[in-house]
């Protein structure tokens, strides 16, 4: 017998690991462990999986398989056993009546009710002494949140900013032995696979959970599995060292057990054969991850800043470059117009003016809650943008809610909401709202020189004057080229730069999840109210999806651009931000963005309001 401990920390407010935690001991059945001997090793396993894989179970497994060689059968080593996440489910008994099963503490970071939701919230770390090992297990919010992808990419953004202090030995996936390849199983292991440096490919196993009618091997899932990885080109080999079957149903038990509820001994022998499998799978795991080089959460975080920056710029660089091109044609057009004038008109002065659309956007101090189903679609010659002419809360001091992310879950928290789901000022539900620090549209902005004014008033120089019209329409023009080429080229090497430093440059499966989604509520028929913001939610997520993709696609297309460093991309975002024409356009959109990241991360909490005030700039 010997002593091994465990504690339990969830993010803090601030996002950080680093939060208080509670020590306990106990007394094991486990020889192996040596809390003594386990000072000296440490290993930090990172758990992804979609949501209602069993994660929440494996958790609870990883720790107790671990703790005991044996499953415990007497009802003394059954109280031992530690319930770091809530479970409850229902059984039946031996004479078929129905028992409600409950184990652990539930607490705000856990949601055990809502079906199809991650029922853990937040990240959080388990630590406990193992195999001469202290270990560190990492439990996350589940991907597929049926809420939303909106929801999936808040929770990355907590997962990224838990981990960015940690060593990462292991990046376990969880994923079931029969799984199809279908649209959801895609989308969900490619978006595991994009938030991770390419690096991190020696550190990343996947585990089988419910392998017991798979005979504890991968089952149907490998080959969708395999033809996944092969297709995106993730080099990941599927060997033993890489994959680990479990069945957690002796965890179950337990948790039955500890209700009261009695097995037959066939039954209980049974158990303890998935409790040895567990056992002897984390014990081959944890030597797995004892010769590999850990990955840096550091460099997790690094390429997630820069992937936020540059996604976060895909949308102004469509509209602005869309901007530019019908700035082109505007040219083009006035150039025309001005090559058949014959200098005798009446209302020359006014037909040599320069007719041109601005990208106009204006930054605010404080974020304010927008309605994304009260936006107007604002269309200014050929260009259309979306405007949110007005705003539910203005401005709303919360810091806990993501850019631009709609439907948040703490905008329920935001004033507009009245301490419920639907908003107080429009009547839609918070699914419909998002935070924003900024609005952008095009405009059309007619361009007068005043020395034109003067040099018509002698008719001599009429025609010289159209001359030089002509010529400033024609250096507009090459000079709207140039900067449009040159957004095209920084953009290029954006992509360039995810895809060489992440697994996956982006997930090419979630197009076809969202359409999915968006169908089965389209074919539902009659639409509960709920229903309606998250049809709404996935069409939007849709849009800003295509809009991303369809960037990154035309940047790659334009030649072999030179894979940039970290210092080089600040760089060129600099480059941005200083063009002639959308410099300031692309400078205070991106520092809205990055106000908007900074104080999300921080998780400032509310603070003494600013002076309210606007900073305005059309380019």
């Amino acid at each position: 017998m010997s002593s091994s401990s465990y504690s339990t920390s969830s993010s803090s407010s601030s996002g950080s690991s680093s939060s208080s935690r509670s020590y306990f001991s106990d007394e094991s059945d486990s020889s192996e462990l040596s809390d003594n001997n386990s000072r000296g090793r440490r290993a930090n396993v990172l758990l992804l999986g979609e949501t209602g894989v069993g994660k929440s179970t494996f958790v609870n497994g990883f720790i107790n398989y671990l703790r005991f060689d044996e499953m415990p059968k007497r009802s003394k080593d059954v109280k031992k056993v530690i319930w770091a996440v809530p479970m409850n489910f229902s059984l039946l008994d031996n004479n078929y009546k129905q028992v409600s099963v409950s184990v652990g503490l539930s607490d705000n970071n856990e949601d055990v009710e809502s079906v199809g939701a991650s029922v853990t919230q937040s990240p959080k770390v388990h630590v406990f002494n193992a195999h001469e090992t202290e270990i560190h297990l990492i439990d996350t919010p589940g991907i597929g949140d049926t809420r939303g992808y909106d929801y999936d990419k808040a929770n990355f953004d907590r997962i990224i900013e838990f981990i960015k202090d940690y060593e990462l030995h292991g990046i376990f996936i969880l994923l079931k032995p029969d799984t199809r390849l279908s649209t959801s199983f895609k989308f969900c292991v490619e978006e595991l696979l994009v938030y991770l440096p390419a690096g991190a490919v020696k550190n990343i196993v996947f585990c089988f959970t419910n392998a017991r009618s798979t005979f504890y091997k991968p089952g149907d899932t490998y080959v969708p599995l395999k033809r996944l990885l092969e297709d995106r080109s993730v080099r990941i080999a599927l060997k033993e060292s890489t994959m680990y079957c479990f069945d957690n149903e002796a965890i179950r038990f337990l948790a039955a057990r500890a209700n009261g509820v009695d097995f037959s001994a066939e039954d209980t022998n049974s158990f303890q054969e998935s409790w040895k499998r567990a056992f002897y799978e984390l014990k081959r795991a944890i030597s797995h991850l004892k010769i590999i080089k850990p990955q840096s959460g550091r460099a997790i975080k690094q390429l997630e800043d820069v992937r936020r920056t540059i996604t976060g710029l895909s949308i102004p660089m469509a509209d602005i470059t869309r901007v530019i091109q019908e700035n082109i044609d505007l040219q083009k057009g006035h150039e025309k117009e001005l090559k058949g004038l014959s200098g005798e008109e009446d209302d020359l002065r006014d037909r040599l003016k320069m007719e041109v659309i601005k990208y106009d956007v204006i930054e605010f101090d404080q974020p304010r809650t927008v309605c994304v189903s009260c936006a107007k679609s604002v269309t200014v010659s050929g260009v259309t943008c979306m405007e949110f002419d007005t705003a539910c809360h203005d401005p709303c001091y919360l810091t806990t809610v993501t850019a631009s992310v709609m439907g948040h879950q703490e905008l329920r928290k935001c004033w507009a909401m009245n301490g419920g789901d639907t908003c107080r000022v429009c009547g839609h539900s918070y699914l419909e709202h998002m935070h924003t620090m900024h609005k952008a549209s095009p405009k059309k902005v007619i361009e007068d020189d005043p020395q034109v004014l003067e040099r018509l008033k002698s008719a001599s120089d009429r025609q010289a004057v159209i001359q030089e019209e002509i010529r400033r329409a024609k250096d507009s023009a090459k000079r709207y080229k140039k900067e449009y080429r040159r957004i095209i080229e920084i953009s290029a090497r954006f992509a360039q730069f995810i895809r060489k430093n992440a697994i996956l440059d982006f997930n090419s499966s979630l197009g076809d999840y969202l359409k999915t989604q968006i169908k089965k509520l389209e074919d539902a028929g009659s639409l509960s109210d709920t229903d309606k913001k998250r049809l709404s939610g996935f069409r939007e997520s849709l849009r800003r999806y295509e809009e991303e993709v369809k960037i990154f696609q035309e940047a790659v297309s334009h030649g072999k651009a030179t894979v940039p460093t970290n210092n080089e991309v600040g760089e060129l975002i600099e480059e941005l931000k200083n063009l002639p024409l959308t410099g300031e356009s692309f400078k205070i959109s991106l520092q809205a963005n990055e106000r908007m990241i900074k104080q999300y991360t921080e998780h400032l909490g509310m603070s003494k309001p600013p002076t309210r005030s606007k900073k305005r700039h059309s380019k």
